[in-house]
């Protein structure tokens, strides 16, 4: 299963190709955000309160009309008196939100069908560009230290979201990278058969693995240290 992306802002973001439109009641989804970046960060659905288009992406759930309108121009006195009772009904009950499906997007653990060189000497944005526009299912963008890299050949047996990280069982036929598609940050460990080892960064900020051949155990934990602990 992917992960849930929720469309709510106006305003440009990280992942966005352009500024958002404010001027249509029906909003292009690769106006607003790059849908190859969201597939391939393990994206599957996509919860939204205006109604989107935009290829690769299918509706599967949603209220006949939105609920908040976008318009422009000089409004009126009762825009705002209707705005105002919309909005106070949803305090005694939760509107329904438009949910869309996604699909081709990358699994959250996968042996890479193909791997790529991406250029450290690229600015993020660049490096956003290139991946959207090389992507494909369950690719691999590696950087310079690790351009040599070869993907490693096997299956994913078992996936379990476990306290405070994953754990994943894999049999191996030939060692390689392995990705494990989830955003990097110091805390996360990981450890293989119950040892530690070596996070690889991959597809820009996410993390990799070297697997060598046999069954393998991966787990990865997120291990920061509470205040509480410290006291």
């Amino acid at each position: 299963n992917g992960d849930l992306y929720i469309n709510f802002t106006l305003k440009k973001n990280p992942f966005s190709n352009s500024q958002i439109s404010q001027d249509h009641t029906q909003r292009n989804l690769e106006s607003v955000i790059d849908i190859n970046i969201l597939k391939l960060i393990n994206t599957g659905y996509i919860l939204s309160y205006v109604k989107l288009s935009g290829e690769g992406i299918k509706k599967i759930s949603g209220p006949e009309k939105e609920l908040f309108s976008i318009t422009s121009g000089q409004r009126e006195k009762n825009y705002y008196i209707n705005s105002v009772k919309e909005l106070f009904k949803i305090f005694f009950k939760t509107p329904d939100i438009f949910i869309y499906e996604i699909s081709d997007f990358s699994d959250k653990f996968y042996f890479p069908l193909k791997i790529l060189h991406l250029s450290s000497q690229k600015k993020i944005d660049e490096k956003m560009r290139f991946m959207s526009k090389n992507y494909e299912r369950n690719i691999a963008f590696v950087h310079d230290n690790n351009k040599n890299l070869k993907s490693a050949i096997g299956t994913v047996k078992e996936i379990n979201q476990i306290k405070n990280g994953y754990r994943m069982k894999a049999q191996v036929k030939k060692k390689g990278l392995v990705v494990f598609n989830q955003i990097y940050l110091p805390y996360w460990q990981l450890y293989v058969d119950g040892k530690k080892a070596n996070i690889i960064r991959v597809n820009h900020n996410l993390m990799g693995l070297i697997l060598g051949e046999g069954d393998k155990l991966i787990e990865f934990k997120y291990e920061r240290e509470l205040l509480r602990e410290r006291l």
